[in-house]
């Protein structure tokens, strides 16, 4: 059985401070951190990921990262986002009310909640920590968030998922099952890695070329269109057993 792993080894901490702090775009980070400081604050997805993929895998290409998600812990006090970003003009709330900050074209900043974050993911009764937020992680190679204060990795089987190459869904009785067919048929191809068990059955079993329209406007919402043909060769394929 899977559980939550809180990882101190200084190589993968390191590495994921280090991106942080000697990113190209430290001062707009710097300025989200400074916001929250009184809060309990993690970074977590690909910010955490790319870094350590880097050290498990130092051949693999090191672009820059410009898509930092963070993750405030509200199990203590609320958070009020308005009352700590109104005087950013470009931040703007996305339909969970969670702040999105796009500064110009090259690096995006989200801001979410713990309390959220497992009401989206893990129902209303689930506890309100960090444990359950990376539990709640869609695609395993996603469950992982890096403690900025207490400088710590938490991760919910990704490492193992890291060390096979492979991407596969937590949660494939899930409610939004196109969805975790294509961003697990997505992630897979950005980090070259296969898909797992649980995504091809996923797949096998609900994926119809009636769905097609649905991804369509799936991956126009994501500003994705550019790989609709793909997607659906990868779909059509793992349906017919072809890989």
């Amino acid at each position: 059985m899977i559980k939550v792993e809180k990882i101190s080894d200084p190589k993968y901490v390191d590495a994921v401070r280090h991106n942080l702090e000697n990113s190209l775009y430290y001062p707009s980070l710097r300025l989200v951190l400074s916001r929250f400081e009184k809060f309990p604050l993690f970074l977590w997805g690909g910010a955490v990921r790319e870094p350590v993929l880097k050290v498990i895998y130092p051949d693999l290409n090191n672009s820059e990262i410009s898509d930092f998600d963070f993750i405030v812990d509200d199990s203590e006090n609320k958070v009020v986002f308005e009352n700590h970003l109104k005087d950013i003009k470009s931040v703007v709330l996305n339909r969970y009310g969670h702040p999105k900050w796009k500064i110009k074209k090259y690096l995006e900043i989200d801001i979410g909640l713990f309390s959220d974050a497992n009401k989206l993911r893990r129902g209303e009764d689930a506890d309100i920590c960090i444990e359950t937020v990376v539990e709640g992680a869609d695609l395993d190679t996603s469950a992982i968030a890096y403690d900025i204060k207490n400088q710590c990795i938490y991760s919910y089987g990704a490492f193992e998922a890291y060390k096979k190459k492979e991407v596969d869904i937590n949660y494939p009785e899930g409610n939004d099952p196109l969805a975790q067919m294509i961003r697990a048929i997505l992630h897979a191809e950005k980090l070259g890695f296969r898909l797992g068990k649980k995504a091809v059955q996923l797949i096998q079993t609900k994926y119809s070329p009636e769905l097609k329209k649905d991804i369509r406007y799936m991956l126009m919402y994501w500003q994705k269109q550019m790989k609709y043909d793909f997607l659906i060769s990868s779909l059509e394929a793992i349906k017919g057993n072809r890989i």
